[in-house]
This record gives structure tokens, C-alpha cells and sequence, in this order.
């Protein structure tokens, strides 16, 4: 069994063992992103 590691939103900063699933699902900060999944900036 792999060893779960803790790793920090980029986003928020917060610990999760699910990073992609926190980011899907928790994470307020999530950037707006294309149908490509880049990040689109609004300047």
C-alpha cells in the first residue's frame, strides 16, 4: 500500500490526503478554468 502523504492546496493552503478531490469539491479559491484545464487570469 502506498504511503499517503499530505499535500497543500496551492489554492488555499490547506492539508489533504485527496488533493485533487479537496480541490474538486472544498476548495473556495479555485481558479476559473478552460475547457482545457488552464487556469484563465482575469486582468
Amino acid at each position: 500500500m502506498p504511503e499517503r502523504q499530505l499535500r497543500t492546496c496551492p489554492y488555499c493552503g490547506e492539508e489533504s490526503l485527496q488533493l485533487p478531490a479537496h480541490i474538486r469539491s472544498q476548495c473556495e479559491h479555485l481558479p476559473a478554468t478552460n475547457s482545457r484545464g488552464e487556469v484563465v487570469r482575469d486582468e
